[in-house]
């Protein structure tokens, strides 16, 4: 075996794995780092007469065991050398900038982009030794983790079942609630309509300056005028388009804003602390300025960080929440203010027997480094949570969660979401809905426990599509309406731009956002229960053309996506369920 290889090659793989798994460089194709890194390595470290093995793409129980096996104890090998490199190699980032810049892009682009995605992971591990490498693992090519204990307690079910029994029984709010859910805008503020953009890793953003060394290398391509299908983010004029000119003479009605973060587009290379927070700043204003009577209910995206993903227990942090809160300010009360700047979540009434409760699931977050220093629940978020939910139900409260990534989701850690799955299942009666973006799709998870009753839904997540354009998605947001009785909500709808058709009218025809679909209508199903969402999932899995249906919506109708046939079907199915993944249980898949 051809040991020299396998360490040349250590810190190449891994700067390649970081940059195939970061946020602004989703469109990279893994078969790429199949194809030239990972398949050349393992022919030169096996006998020639062993078949390659093939790079896990789901979960534990869809691989063989001795593969993934194998592809864990290389990536953890290959952390740990990492780990080595970092702290006695001061030139490390350097030379991340010149392996970027020799295969990606030019040189002032990879300066920006190892300062943005990779220069938290080399904090972190000079920061120091106490680092989970298996977790590392377990997060970028889904290995299975030891299981990790925490320690917390949670109260009995009576009063659960007592409100199982007698729920909302003798009160009715005053009237149903009408929820607007906006999320993953991605402005890109120097896009103001058709403009040549800069390219990297397949995500193009107007050019903020001259770019003078490896200029035969830089790419450019035409964005269109209210956006584009690779652009890093959206003009501030579509997003200005759809809060001031749309939703707020659409939906007159509307009572609460939920926003689920991630403001700044994906073009880290671009961008600095300083441009990060003026770019918040601006958006939310527009909030305030657009829709002043509404409710808004705010989260942290991971790209409201800079570096983007980086929420390390220090004074960057700390700055980052003090500067959210000042901008939040209008919107919640002090008690919330004080809470938020502890950690970014926090909880606030909606009105009498409704209350929001906001997560900061960045301290769940895979590619927050800081999360594989100390998992033990940082910030002691979920023991918060614990005393938070306990307290609503003792006040027969209904719960909101809202969030910006989706526990049980591949992007959360497996023991955060297992723990959370606990409250979700202990608390599964005050709360009555979850809200959570991200993903950019227009979607849905249903949660599963694992008790005494076997594998049963617990909870609903509900999926906001993105208003970014990225990767090839139409713009949108969503609509709930709840019932009365129980807040829960019962009616949901989606709205759509399609930026083909916007870019193609030009600069002074106005975006038509329309409406796209009513999921109740369209799928004949009363969303207020986990288990009609369950049988919904059954349903897409057994009828094609009620399957090709959702798949559209999921991308609101874009003619760019490809074709979903059964690897794709069975994939999407797959990611509509979510389950506890530090047992060796049946898993997601197992059910399709």
């Amino acid at each position: 075996m051809k040991i020299s290889l396998f360490v040349s090659e250590a810190k190449w793989i891994v700067f390649i794995l970081s940059m195939l798994n970061t946020a602004d460089a989703r469109i990279v194709k893994r078969e790429a780092l199949e194809a030239d890194i990972i398949k050349p390595l393992f022919d030169a470290l096996q006998p020639k007469s062993i078949i390659p093995l093939p790079v896990p793409e789901k979960t534990f129980s869809e691989v063989d065991k001795t593969a993934n096996l194998l592809y864990c104890s290389l990536c953890m090998f290959l952390a740990e050398y990492l780990m080595v490199q970092v702290r006695e190699n001061a030139d490390m980032e350097i030379q991340a900038v010149e392996i970027c810049s020799q295969n990606y892009g030019t040189k002032e682009q990879c300066d920006g982009f190892v300062n943005a995605q990779l220069k938290g992971l080399f904090n972190v591990l000079n920061t120091t030794s106490d680092i989970n490498v298996e977790n590392i693992c377990a997060s970028l090519i889904n290995c299975i983790q030891s299981p990790v204990t925490w320690t917390f307690s949670l109260p009995g079910n009576e009063l659960k079942d007592a409100r199982r029994a007698h729920h909302r029984e003798g009160r009715l709010a005053d009237n149903s609630l009408k929820l607007v859910h906006v999320t993953d805008v991605h402005v890109d503020p120097e896009y103001d309509g058709e403009v040549i953009g800069e390219c990297f890793l397949n995500i193009c953003c107007k050019a903020r300056r001259n770019l003078k060394s490896n200029a035969t290398s830089l790419r450019t391509q035409m964005l269109g005028e209210w956006g584009d299908y690779h652009a890093c983010g959206l003009p501030r004029k579509t997003v200005e388009h759809l809060l001031c000119e749309h939703i707020n003479k659409t939906h007159r009605d509307v009572d609460v804003l939920i926003w689920t973060g991630d403001i700044p587009g994906h073009g880290s290379w671009l961008l600095n602390r300083q441009q990060n927070i003026q770019m918040i700043n601006d958006t939310l204003n527009l909030v305030k300025k657009c829709l002043p009577e509404v409710i808004v209910i705010p989260a942290i995206g991971n790209h409201e960080a800079y570096p983007v993903n980086d929420f390390e227990p220090g004074e960057q942090t700390k700055l980052l929440y003090s500067d959210l809160v000042k901008m939040w300010s209008d919107w919640l009360p002090e008690d919330a203010q004080k809470q938020a700047l502890n950690g970014g979540f926090y909880t606030v009434q909606i009105r009498k027997g409704l209350r929001a409760i906001v997560l900061n699931t960045n301290y769940c977050y895979k590619y927050n480094w800081w999360n594989h220093v100390k998992i033990i629940d940082p910030m002691n978020q979920l023991e918060w949570l614990a005393l938070q939910l306990d307290a609503a139900e003792k006040a027969d409260e209904d719960v909101y969660v809202v969030s910006h990534i989706s526990p049980g989701s591949p992007s959360c850690l497996p023991t955060w979401s297992h723990y959370y799955f606990k409250l979700l299942e202990r608390y599964s009666t005050t709360i009555v809905a979850q809200f959570y973006g991200h993903e950019h799709t227009d979607s849905f998870h249903v949660f599963f426990g694992n008790g005494t009753e076997g594998r049963m839904p617990i909870g609903v997540g509900l999926i906001g599509p993105s208003v970014t354009t990225l990767n090839g998605n139409n713009a949108g947001y969503r609509v709930y309406h709840t019932e009365r009785m129980s807040n829960a909500i019962n009616d949901i709808e989606t709205y759509f731009m399609d930026i083909n058709e916007a870019n193609s009218n030009g600069k002074s025809v106005p975006p038509n956002w329309k409406f796209l679909y009513n999921l109740n209508k369209e799928f004949e199903f009363n969303p207020t229960s986990s288990e009609g969402w369950t049988t919904l999932i059954k349903r897409l899995g057994e009828d094609e053309k009620l399957f090709q249906k959702f798949y559209s919506y999921t991308h609101r109708k874009s003619k760019v996506f490809p074709d979903c046939g059964n690897t794709c079907k069975q994939k999407l199915l797959c990611g509509l369920q979510a389950s506890d993944k530090t047992k060796d249980l049946p898993q997601e898949c197992d059910f399709i």
